[in-house]
């Protein structure tokens, strides 16, 4: 394994862009005008060619810290100057050579923490710049899915696999399991040591450090997975969703919504938003990124979540924001993964309106929810428990009805299930009869009946070649059900 422990300067040029604001809304009573101004938005260029950039913090230092997966390095921006500087951070615990650089990073308990090598493994940097492998990911079943900082000091995690939730000790000295069943796990922690993190596109859950959890609905919305969480001033859990794609069909899709005590309020998007990346604000209130169509290309849009629950939007023009976060001055800093690049902006110089700018058609909010009746008294007998999907999956060689080939540009796996399913693909090299570790390709939601899954024969954009074990897992009702099979490409 390798640490760097040094920071090495690299010089790099600031671009300054004006952003054109929103055009001016229709009055409506209580709605913000969109005042004619233009938003300044300083550009600083990731050093690194196409690094992948994808989440960014306020570090202990002051100073900004993001991760570059396909670059494998960290990133460290002075707030002051906009000077990157990189720290190259490849650990290659063995001989696969499929791994990714760094990828999910929080700040906690002075310390930063972020994920990397495939998502398997975590390490820590502390207040001088050194790092340390906190977690080898030898002895979990699923990587990380995502992290968040824990009250201790720690950190918690959900993984890919989803069944349990972890957590790290401020100290680094211990990992905690807690048992778990979900799809897709953001995070958000809360100050009482306790954590909510979100199972797909059913359930908000909060866990406690003694384990107790609890588990609050949402309103079903197909197939749009929770993506983020985060909690404003008054205390109200805030989530975003939207389906993300696949290989074969693009994202689409978009719904974000509160918690009001344990009630559910919703606010869907009649198009394509995609609403990810939400972060408290220094004002108290949740911000987060929105893609919105526009003559058949992208705009970026910052939504605000306003006290009454509201949502409030400004346009970041041809940005696409992966992820942001404020400074203590007020300052947005941006990642625009596409353009690799490092933005700041003011955040007094964004214009609001009620509606996004150009958009196809301004979101709808539904009526509240009703209330749930409470539940039925205990049963004194056994209660009969949902079966798992049943799966069959064609093998590469099956005969007779099956029609699983192998193409020149692609797999084709033919998939049956008898009931409503989400269905994951993933892939792991296997050499010398051993198979590494799993690489997840692709979920949707399916349908009763056969489907076929189609995997381009790449991983994060990289052709692979050789023997290739894949997994197929169907699941629900908290079920769930896998099959395997061996490729060579």
């Amino acid at each position: 394994m390798r640490f760097a422990n040094a920071l090495r300067a690299l010089p790099v040029a600031a671009a300054v862009l004006a952003l054109a604001a929103p055009a001016a809304a229709a009055a409506s009573p209580g709605a913000e005008r969109s005042a004619a101004r233009a938003a300044t938005v300083d550009l600083f260029p990731i050093p690194t060619a196409d690094s992948n950039p994808r989440e960014i913090v306020v570090g202990p230092d002051g100073n900004l810290w993001f991760t570059q997966r396909q670059g494998h390095r960290l990133g460290v921006v002075s707030p002051a100057t906009g000077q990157i500087t990189e720290i190259p951070y490849a650990y290659e615990p063995d001989d696969l050579d499929e791994d990714w650089g760094p990828d999910n990073i929080v700040s906690s308990g002075g310390y930063l923490w972020f994920s990397h090598d495939v998502n398997r493994a975590v390490s820590r940097i502390a207040p001088g710049g050194q790092i340390a492998l906190v977690d080898d990911g030898s002895s979990n079943d699923g990587v990380t899915e995502d992290l968040a900082a824990a009250a201790d000091g720690g950190v918690w995690q959900t993984d890919s696999i989803g069944e349990e939730v972890r957590r790290i000790n401020g100290a680094a000295t211990h990992l905690q399991r807690y048992p778990a069943d979900y799809d897709d796990g953001p995070l958000v922690a809360v100050g009482d040591g306790s954590v909510w993190y979100g199972d797909s596109w059913r359930y908000l859950k909060h866990l406690t450090p003694e384990g107790r959890q609890v588990n609050i609905p949402i309103p079903d919305r197909g197939a749009e997975r929770l993506n983020s969480l985060a909690f404003d001033a008054q205390g109200r859990l805030w989530w975003a969703q939207f389906a993300p794609g696949g290989m074969t069909y693009p994202a689409r899709g978009g719904t974000v919504g509160y918690l009001q005590g344990t009630t559910p309020r919703t606010i869907s998007f009649e198009g394509d938003y995609l609403p990810h990346a939400m972060e408290r604000g220094p004002d108290g209130l949740v911000y987060f990124a929105m893609q919105v169509e526009v003559d058949g290309a992208k705009t970026g849009v910052l939504a605000r979540a306003n006290p009454d629950g509201s949502l409030s939007y400004a346009s970041l023009g041809n940005y696409r924001v992966e992820d942001f976060t404020f400074t203590p001055d007020g300052a947005l800093w941006f990642l625009d993964s596409g353009a690799n690049t490092v933005g700041r902006l003011a955040a007094t110089g964004l214009a609001y309106a009620p509606t996004p700018q150009g958009a196809a058609a301004p979101p709808t909010t539904p009526a509240p929810p009703v209330a749930p009746a409470p539940p039925a008294p205990p049963t004194t007998g056994p209660v009969a428990q949902p079966a798992a999907p049943k799966l069959a999956l064609c093998g590469l060689r099956a005969r007779g009805s099956c029609r699983t080939t192998v193409a020149k540009a692609s797999v084709r796996v033919e998939i049956t299930v008898d009931k409503r399913s989400t269905v994951t693909l993933q892939a792991a090299p296997v050499r010398k009869g051993k198979t590494g570790t799993y690489t997840k390709l692709s979920a949707r939601v399916v349908g009763k009946g056969e489907r076929a899954i189609v995997w381009n024969k790449r991983i994060r954009g990289k052709a692979v070649k050789g023997q290739y074990r894949l997994s197929v897992t169907a699941s629900a009702g908290g079920k769930r059900v896998s099959r395997t099979m061996l490729v060579s490409l």
